[in-house]
């Protein structure tokens, strides 16, 4: 007999809108610096890094104009972004 109750007949969805942030840089130093950052501050010790600490990172280092608002792209949906960006997004 199947479940009864809240949410018995809920199906997972596949998710349309997703809200990321990003650091965007054209030469690979700049990223290779952005990275250790926060692989060296979080990452290694096996934590996740704050939002705001993401967002005064990107603040640092990226060269997109979201940069300002800390890398943030709000939310967006499938097919806006390209490629990789957007595998991982809705990933």
């Amino acid at each position: 007999m199947p479940p009864k109750g809240k949410g018995a007949d809920d199906k997972l969805k596949a998710c349309n809108f997703v809200k990321a942030r990003h650091i965007l840089c054209e030469k690979q130093s700049k990223i290779n610096e952005a990275w250790r950052e926060i692989r060296e501050g979080y990452l290694d010790d096996g934590n996740k890094i704050p939002g705001p600490k993401f967002g005064e990172i990107a603040m640092k280092y990226s060269e997109c104009s979201s940069s300002k608002n800390g890398g943030n792209l709000g939310w967006f949906p499938r097919g806006k972004m390209e490629g990789k960006f957007q595998e991982k997004a809705f990933g």
